[in-house]
């Protein structure tokens, strides 16, 4: 019989002898306060309360997470923020919604779009910027405050909106602009500020959406601060959604039996912040600006210049390399794992947790590689011709047509076909590129012909379509 590999095992192998981690969770594996877990592993027992019902301890921890944020009511989830945007899409197609139409950002994370389809929700989308760095590397941009009122005009059914900022490169949406245009039609502003819940603590980094007029805003402590992987937090504020819904629908979307592990993470991650926040984020800010200008003399690399300082994107550039390859040249030369490799760039997650050694490392590695491509017989002028292009301009997408509501093309029966067979007929699954994660294609949308060439084209130059059930992007399937 062949050796089973335990889990734990290779986890702790891992985490002592692999890569360092530039990416999430903000803890970066050190050590906190929660000692042995199995310790405070329980259930509802006398006197610790229960999440679904908060009257004590909990109650508390909660209402300690809303003061610290300055929100109405906060809620503790269990589940990562999937479970949170689940809640606040659902939370606002109530009996007093102005309509069964979600307004969403085409980049919204799949929480949204499955949303939509468990709501059975018309959509309609908004396609944020594309920005062009100056070396050539494209990265999603902010949605642009007048898309939303142009929307809002074109739509009379319209019962929410929602959108991602940050993104996952950092980039912010003019919040307060956006929640005027749309409080002014009566309809709450879901904001899925995932990555951003460092947010609002040091004038570094941008303000929290939670201080900018949204109604909803999740966040996940997880991604950038010193808490467990699925460690989140619903904040809810004003008249316009109801907080008994929210607490319904937690209800369905969260585990009846939520992890005390999990939710003292969160409470002692709070605590952590009210109590250090100063010093935490100053020396995040000063690390991560320091590194940016040791950076500035990158002759064929850039960093990327985008709302949050923390979040390092390694630009291609002129380098000739791809994003995949700066990630696998960080990892096998210089033992650092990124977040996540893109066509024409690699991103970095730093947090409070990374000393300044991590930065000087990581800035020495960058400009090691700069200096390295720039030679002609270098690295860059091996890899140039595996690298894809990444100039290729999203903006450029043909048009999608819709036939039928997303969830209800969802429901349908599929068959696969060839991709480039498929002209004519309804897509049954989502086709993007991730990173930026923008659907060319989703359930319920015809495919053109001109998609068709489109999506052939990108794979010849490289990109790796998505979302297919066929990894090779070769076949597609669609409705019967």
């Amino acid at each position: 019989m062949k050796d089973e590999r335990r889990l734990l095992d290779v986890l702790l192998q891992h985490s002592e002898k692999g890569p360092y981690p530039l990416h999430m969770p903000g803890h970066k594996r050190k050590p906190g306060t929660l000692g042995d877990v199995f310790k405070i592993d329980m259930t509802e027992a006398e006197g610790l309360d229960d999440l679904h019902h908060p009257e004590g301890i909990l109650r508390e921890a909660q209402e300690r997470a809303a003061d610290l944020r300055g929100a109405g009511q906060t809620f503790f989830l269990v589940n990562g923020s999937t479970g949170g945007i689940l809640t606040a899409v659902s939370t606002c197609f109530g009996p007093q919604s102005k309509g069964r139409r979600l307004l969403m950002a085409r980049n919204c994370h799949r929480s949204v779009w499955h949303a939509a389809v468990l709501e059975r929700l018309d959509t309609a989308y908004l396609m944020p910027e594309m920005i062009c760095a100056p070396g050539g590397t494209m990265i999603t941009g902010a949605v642009d405050p007048a898309t939303v009122a142009a929307a809002l005009e074109k739509y009379d059914d319209i019962g929410a909106v929602c959108i991602t900022s940050p993104t996952y490169d950092g980039v912010v949406s003019d919040i307060a602009a956006v929640a005027k245009i749309v409080h002014e039609k009566g309809i709450p502003l879901i904001v899925d500020e995932a990555h951003g819940a460092h947010f609002g603590f040091h004038p570094a980094f941008p303000e929290s959406a939670v201080s900018q007029g949204a109604d909803i805003v999740v966040q996940s402590l997880h991604k950038t601060l010193p808490a467990l992987t699925q460690c989140a937090l619903l904040h809810l504020n004003g008249s316009l959604v109801s907080a008994g819904r929210i607490r319904r629908y937690l209800d369905i979307y969260q585990t009846s039996s939520p992890s005390y592990v999990l939710m003292a993470s969160m409470d002692e991650c709070i605590r952590l912040i009210r109590e250090q926040g100063e010093a935490f984020f100053e020396e995040l800010a000063r690390n991560a600006l320091w590194l940016r200008r040791q950076c500035a003399g990158l002759k064929r690399l850039e960093i990327v210049h985008t709302d949050d300082p923390s979040r390092i994107v390694i630009g291609a550039g002129s380098s000739g390399l791809s994003g995949e390859q700066i990630c696998d040249i960080l990892r096998e030369r210089f033992h650092m794992e990124c977040e996540m490799a893109a066509p024409s760039y690699a991103l970095a997650i730093m947090s409070a947790a990374d000393e300044r050694r991590i930065f000087e490392r990581l800035a020495g590695a960058l400009l090691t590689i700069d200096r390295e491509v720039m030679d002609p017989e270098g690295m860059g002028a091996q890899k140039a011709a595996e690298a894809p292009d990444g100039k290729a301009c999203f903006d450029s997408a043909p048009p999608v047509h819709p036939v039928m509501p997303l969830w209800e093309a969802w429901q349908r029966e599929t068959t696969v076909t060839a991709l480039a067979e498929s002209a004519g007929l309804v897509s049954g699954e989502f086709v993007f590129l991730y990173p930026p994660g923008i659907p060319f294609l989703a359930p319920g949308e015809r495919i053109d012909p001109a998609t068709v060439i489109f999506l052939e084209d990108l794979q010849k130059k490289g990109f790796h379509l998505r979302g297919m059930e066929d990894e090779r992007g070769m076949r597609i399937r669609v409705l019967k």
